[in-house]
């Protein structure tokens, strides 16, 4: 989100000596991406709001422009994803007057998601460069785009690590053989008997 032109705000001292229009004074509450960040215009100045918005959980880091004179809202996510500002509980206007409401389309620059395309199939979209299995349904698959353009990913049967585990199994269960025989067989030496001892 980029917030409308200010009128040279200033940053420090409190919100209501900060040079912003159509504030009122006292406390309030604005909403970014259904998180409450609560202000005071007496106490709080302009950088502890925006410090508060992005140590929020609201997922967005807030600055303020000073070639443009604006309040900026930057995803801290990547990917197409938009930003919601909400004015419940904000009696004293902040965000109307930082000019985070009545946004237009021209004033979001939305990221885009990475897309893949697997044999002329349809186009499959992430918000990170990772397409894992909660984004193609295919268990045990992860691929990380790394450029634009296209590349061949073949998709195989590890042969190599079945047989391991084969000839692993295989090893083993002679060893257990092995030990079944000596402690169970019966030998015989000159007419005399001698029982393993689990024979």
């Amino acid at each position: 989100n980029l917030g409308h032109g200010l009128g040279a705000a200033r940053l420090s001292g409190p919100l209501d000596s900060a040079n912003l229009s159509g504030i009122a004074s006292g406390s309030g509450t604005i909403q970014i991406n259904g998180q409450s960040i609560n202000y005071d215009t007496t106490t709080d100045s302009l950088q502890d709001v925006l410090d508060r918005i992005s140590n929020s959980s609201a997922g967005v880091t807030a600055t303020y422009d000073f070639m443009k004179d604006r309040v900026v809202l930057t995803n801290q996510s990547t990917g197409n994803t938009a930003i919601a500002v909400g004015t419940t509980g904000d009696t004293s206007g902040l965000a109307t007057a930082l000019g985070l409401t009545g946004l237009g389309a021209a004033d979001y620059v939305l990221g885009q998601n990475a897309q893949v395309q697997v044999n002329g199939g349809g186009v499959i979209q992430s918000k990170s460069n990772t397409f894992d299995e909660s984004v193609h349904g295919i268990s045990g698959l992860s691929v990380t785009a790394n450029s634009t353009g296209s590349e061949t990913v073949q998709v195989a049967g590890d042969t190599a690590a079945a047989k391991e585990a084969i000839n692993d199994f295989i090893s083993k269960f002679n060893t257990v053989q092995n030990t079944i025989e000596k402690y169970t067989k019966v030998t015989t030496n000159d007419g005399q008997v001698t029982a393993a001892i689990f024979s």
